[in-house]
């Protein structure tokens, strides 16, 4: 009777671990590719901690974006810090959303704790996944890193993350890595 019950649990956390691994897309590929972007008009604010806690301010620049009837159809994070290195109380990026809008056409009218910028047009290593954010780190980075390692190419300092629904269920994240020359 117990080893019935042992099997059962087993069996059902097994079942669900193959489920949860599934629907976060942990068996997704990742496509990766050099290409020239830019230039990109970004309405952001500041996040300082944790990485994963930069929903709220990505969220917060997407209702404002929303309450001015600016598109947002795509949002980002950029990640400035290496988390191998600083704390991660202390770790800073940038979280909000890419517009259509030219910064410059927006000068009036932006909450002091939202700021706009735009990145000119650059030479990146994109990896594309259809998977959870969450999960990039781990699934996605090292192969960007192998990348570039094996192109002996430089990259910068941070990582843009471009998050964009496709539909209610397909998200699709660009990794954007910039090139900054060869070794």
């Amino acid at each position: 009777m117990i080893k019935n019950i042992f099997f059962t649990i087993c069996a059902v956390l097994i079942c669900f671990v193959i489920w949860f691994t599934y629907n976060v897309g942990f068996f997704q590929s990742v496509e990766i590719r050099e290409e020239q972007m830019g230039p990109l008009s970004l309405a952001y604010k500041d996040h300082v901690g944790p990485y994963h806690q930069i929903i709220d301010d990505i969220s917060a620049v997407e209702a404002w974006a929303k309450e001015k009837k600016i598109p947002c159809k795509k949002t980002f994070g950029e990640y400035l810090d290496d988390p191998q290195i600083v704390e991660h109380e202390r770790l800073r990026s940038l979280g909000g959303c890419v517009i259509e809008t030219p910064p410059s056409d927006l000068s009036s009218g932006v909450p002091a704790d939202i700021h706009l910028k735009e990145i000119p047009q650059k030479n990146y290593v994109v990896g594309l996944f259809r998977g959870a954010p969450m999960i990039g780190p781990f699934k996605v980075y090292p192969k960007m890193e192998e990348y570039f390692h094996n192109h002996q190419l430089q990259k910068g300092t941070s990582i843009i993350e471009i998050y964009e629904m496709a539909n209610e269920k397909d998200l699709l994240t660009k990794y954007l890595f910039e090139i900054v020359g060869k070794k």
